[in-house]
């Protein structure tokens, strides 16, 4: 059986080098995605209607491995409302939200229901289960930024590491 035998000179230097693409890539990611998030909460900020301030002063920006233990609830605003540290890859999974309880009725509206009174159902002038209200600002300034965010990550991919 014969044999060829392969010399690879400076391969050591090539791994070197993939490993450092992947770092500098992934250290670009993350900070493209903690700028537009936020980005995106100063957008849903200027976007919450406001009736004491608390909805508007919850919502914030984390991610995995900030440290950022956020996310109890409770009558007042508090320094540590806000969205709590999600889950994921550190720093490439960033949430910007709200933790107050009533921020996904604010978002999408409710659902009014009549109430049973003594002498029967006490309409609140609309119909059962009728959805009302919702004044997005998540969800817009999510969208206003979605494709600067798509635009900046093809751009880091797209990307020559020297």
């Amino acid at each position: 059986m014969s044999s060829i035998n392969v010399k690879c000179e400076g391969i050591e230097k090539t791994i070197a080098n993939l490993k450092k693409f992947a770092v500098v890539k992934r250290e670009a990611c993350k900070t493209i995605l903690k700028e537009e998030g936020f980005k995106i909460e100063t957008d849903a900020k200027a976007m919450c209607p406001v009736k004491t301030g608390r909805l508007r002063a919850s919502i914030s920006t984390n991610w995995a491995g900030s440290g950022k233990n956020r996310g109890r609830t409770g009558s007042k605003a508090e320094a540590n409302d806000g969205v709590g540290q999600p889950g994921g890859p550190d720093g490439l999974v960033v949430v910007v939200g709200t933790n107050v309880e009533y921020g996904p009725s604010v978002e999408f509206g409710h659902v009014a229901a009549s109430k049973q009174g003594e002498g029967g159902f006490m309409g609140i002038g609309i119909g059962v289960g009728t959805v009302v209200g919702g004044r997005p600002f998540l969800t817009p300034a999510y969208l206003s930024h979605e494709g600067e965010l798509e635009k900046r990550l093809a751009a880091v991919v797209k990307e020559d590491v020297k």
